[in-house]
C-alpha cells in the first residue's frame, strides 16, 4: 500500500514547550485591512498530511471469475476448488495471495496467513460470518489485504463476547489485521463486535467507496498507523472511540483523514481521535460523543479566573483509557478544509493539544465544555462556525480570526485567549487574540472577548452580547487590546466593563444605556451601527474605523437622542464617565471600569429587537 504523503514532524514539534509558541507563524497570505501597517498572516499548514496516494487496486471492486477461488459457505462447513485455501475445525485459512469470493453463511472464521508479497483479496459476495472463537476475519500475516463488499450484496461479520488470546493479547477486533487493510465495495458490510473493537489494522486502514456499519463494545474503526476514509457511508455506534488513529511512536503516523462521505458517529468516548493529525477535507459528518453537551458537569474548583482547561466529568467506557467524550480530539493538529461537521459532545467539540486550523466548511457545534480548543494556535480563515452551546466558545493560546462567519453562544467566556503554561491570573500571560477579518457574533454568560494576555483587531465585524453579571465584562484583557480597524460593538454589564486600549488607531464611543436599542448616526443622519440585545445591559462600547476625529455623532436609544459624541480623544463617553472606574486592566474577570456605572438597567427591561448581526 502506498503510504500517506508525509511531512516533516511539524505537528508534534508544535506541542507546547513554554509560553505560547507553536509552529504556525509562516506567512502565506495577506488580507485587506483599514490599518495600512497591519499585515494579516495565515498559518502555513502545507506540511500537514492532507491526502493519500492510492494503489490502483485499492478502489477496484470487480474480479475475474475465472481466476478467483469461489468459496461456498454452508453453516459450519465450506466448499471450494483451488489452491491457497484450506479449512480445519470451522477455520478457513488463506495461505497465499489471490482473490477469494465468499458466499453464504458460515459459523466460523477466516484467517489470512501468507508470506506472499502480493495482495490477498477477500470478496464478500452475500456472506455472513459468525465466529464463536476470536475475530471473524483475522489477518495474522500478509503484505496487504483488500476486503470488498460486492455490489448489490449485504454482508455481515460477528464475533463472540469472549476471546482466547495469545501471549500478545491479540487479536482485539471483529476484523483484525496486522497488515495494511483496505475495505471497499459498493455493497454493504455490517460489523457486530461483541468483544472489543469493530475493525482494527495495526498498519494503515483505508475505507473507500463503501457502506459500512459498525457496532462495537469499545472502539469502532482503528487504523493504528493511518486511517483514511473516502466516499463512504460510515455508521459507527461505539462504546469507546468511533474513529481512531493510534500510533504514538512514529511522528509521521497516527493520522486520520476524511476526504468525503457520510458519517454517523456515536461514541461513548471520542467521536474522532488521532495522535498526530485529524484532517477533514469534505464529507457530511455527524458526531455524538458521550451523553452530549447537556450531560456536562463542570469542575471549576481551583481554576484561575479566565484560565485554561476547565473540563467536564464523564463516566468510564469499555476501554481502560481516560474518557474524554470529545467530538474530535488530537494530540497534534486539526485541519478542516471543507465539509459539514455537526458535533454534540459532552466535553470539547474540537480539541487539539497543539494547533487547530479552520479554512473552510460548515461547523455546527454543541459542547459541554469548549466549542473549539487548541493549546497553542487556533486559527479560523473561512467557513462558517456556529457554536450553539458551549461553556467557553473558542479557546487557545494564540487565537487568530482572518475570515469566516463565527457565531458563539457560551455560558461562560465566549472567546478565551489564555496560556496553559501560565499560573498568573491577574497579569498578561503572553496569550494573544488577533481579529483581522470575518464576522463574529458572541453571546456570553461570562466575558465576551476574554484576553488573559493581549489582543489586536485590524478588520472584521464583531458583535458581543456580553454578561449581565457585574463580575464579568463584554471585553476583558490583562495586557492591551488595540483596535486599529473594523467594527466592534460590545455590550454588557458595567461593573467590570473595559473599552479598547487608548493606544488604538480606531476611535471608541462608550455609551451608557438602559438596555434599549442603540443607534449611532453621523452628522448627515446616516446610520453607522445599531445594537439591540435580548439581554439586560448597561454599557455599549462602539469602536470603528468609520469614526473620524473632529466629527460629531448622535446616539439614539429606542429612537430618542441621548447625547452626542464629538470625537477628539481615543474614547468619548456618552451617558457614562471616565472617572470612578478601577482603571487599567486587572483583567481575568477584574478589568477596570472604564465607563463608570452609566445609566443602570431598569428591572425587567429588555429590548424587543435583535440586531441583524446578532445570534
Amino acid at each position: 500500500m502506498k503510504s500517506i504523503l508525509k511531512y516533516s514532524s511539524m505537528a508534534m514539534a508544535a506541542v507546547l514547550l513554554a509560553g505560547c509558541s507553536a509552529s504556525a507563524a509562516t506567512t502565506t497570505k495577506s488580507t485587506t485591512s483599514t490599518d495600512d501597517s497591519a499585515v494579516t498572516t495565515a498559518a502555513d499548514h502545507s506540511a500537514v498530511t492532507t491526502s493519500v496516494s492510492l494503489d490502483e487496486e485499492d478502489t477496484v471492486e470487480t474480479w475475474d471469475d475465472s481466476a478467483a477461488v469461489k468459496v461456498t459457505l454452508n453453516d459450519s462447513s465450506a466448499s471450494f476448488t483451488g489452491t491457497g485455501i484450506s479449512e480445519t475445525g470451522s477455520v478457513i485459512t488463506i495461505s497465499q495471495s489471490g482473490t477469494y469470493v465468499f458466499s453464504g453463511s458460515y459459523a466460523g472464521r477466516i484467517v489470512v496467513n501468507t508470506t506472499s508479497k502480493e495482495t490477498v483479496r477477500i470478496i464478500l459476495n452475500g456472506a455472513e460470518i459468525t465466529s464463536s472463537y476470536n475475530s471473524a476475519i483475522e489477518v495474522t500475516k500478509a503484505e496487504k489485504v483488500i476486503i470488498t463488499a460486492a455490489k448489490g450484496t449485504k454482508n455481515a461479520v460477528t464475533d463472540p463476547d469472549t476471546y482466547t488470546l495469545n501471549s500478545d493479547s491479540e487479536p482485539t477486533a471483529c476484523i483484525f489485521s496486522k497488515a495494511d487493510l483496505v475495505i471497499n465495495g459498493s455493497g454493504s458490510l455490517t460489523v457486530s463486535a461483541n468483544y472489543n473493537d469493530g475493525v482494527k489494522s495495526k498498519d494503515d486502514l483505508y475505507v473507500l467507496n463503501t457502506n459500512i456499519s459498525v457496532t462495537s463494545k469499545d472502539d469502532g474503526i482503528i487504523g493504528k498507523d493511518d486511517l483514511y476514509l473516502l466516499n463512504s457511508a460510515v455508521t459507527v455506534n461505539a462504546g469507546g472511540d468511533a474513529l481512531k488513529a493510534s500510533n504514538e511512536k512514529d511522528a509521521n503516523k497516527g493520522n486520520l483523514i476524511i476526504d468525503s462521505g457520510i458519517f454517523q458517529l456515536t461514541a461513548g468516548d471520542d467521536g474522532i481521535q488521532a495522535v498526530t493529525e485529524a484532517v477533514i477535507n469534505g464529507g457530511d459528518i455527524n458526531i455524538q460523543a458521550g451523553d452530549g453537551y447537556s450531560a456536562a458537569v463542570h469542575n471549576d474548583n481551583n481554576q484561575m479566573m479566565g484560565g485554561f482547561g476547565r473540563g467536564t466529568t464523564a463516566t468510564a467506557s469499555a476501554s481502560t483509557d481516560t474518557v474524554s467524550s470529545k467530538g474530535i480530539t488530537v494530540s497534534g493538529t486539526i485541519v478542516v478544509n471543507g465539509g459539514t461537521v455537526k458535533i454534540n459532545s459532552q466535553d470539547d467539540a474540537m480539541h487539539s493539544d497543539a494547533n487547530a486550523y479552520i479554512y473552510a466548511g460548515d461547523l455546527e457545534l454543541q459542547a459541554g465544555d469548549d466549542g473549539i480548543h487548541a493549546d497553542a494556535v487556533l486559527e479560523i480563515d473561512g467557513g462558517t462556525v456556529n457554536i450553539a452551546e458551549s461553556y467557553e466558545g473558542l479557546e487557545g493560546c494564540t487565537i487568530t480570526i482572518n475570515d469566516g462567519t463565527i457565531n458563539v453562544n457560551a455560558s461562560d467566556d465566549g472567546v478565551n485567549g489564555s496560556n496553559p503554561n501560565s499560573s498568573q491570573s491577574m497579569t498578561d500571560d503572553g496569550s494573544m487574540l488577533n481579529i483581522n477579518g470575518g464576522t463574529v457574533n458572541v453571546s456570553a454568560g461570562g466575558d465576551g472577548l476574554d484576553m488573559n494576555g493581549s489582543g489586536t483587531m485590524s478588520g472584521g465585524y464583531v458583535v458581543v452580547y456580553g454578561p449581565t453579571s457585574s463580575a464579568d465584562g463584554a471585553l476583558d484583557y490583562n495586557g492591551t487590546f488595540n483596535v486599529n480597524g473594523g467594527t466592534l460593538l460590545a455590550g454588557g454589564a458595567s461593573g467590570m466593563a473595559q473599552t479598547p486600549s487608548t493606544s488604538s488607531q480606531a476611535y471608541t464611543i462608550d455609551i451608557g444605556t438602559s438596555s434599549g436599542t442603540i443607534t449611532i448616526k453621523d452628522e448627515s443622519g446616516n446610520t453607522l451601527a445599531e445594537y439591540a440585545s435580548s439581554k439586560s445591559y448597561q454599557v455599549l462600547s462602539y469602536t470603528s474605523s468609520d469614526l473620524k476625529k473632529g466629527s460629531t455623532y448622535t446616539i439614539y436609544e429606542n429612537g430618542s437622542s441621548i447625547g452626542t459624541a464629538a470625537i477628539s480623544d481615543a474614547v468619548t463617553y456618552v451617558n457614562t464617565s471616565s472617572s470612578g472606574g478601577m482603571g487599567g486592566g486587572m483583567g481575568g474577570g477584574m478589568g477596570g471600569m472604564k465607563g463608570g456605572q452609566g445609566n443602570q438597567s431598569q428591572p425587567g427591561s429588555q429590548s424587543t429587537a435583535q440586531s441583524n448581526q446578532g445570534i
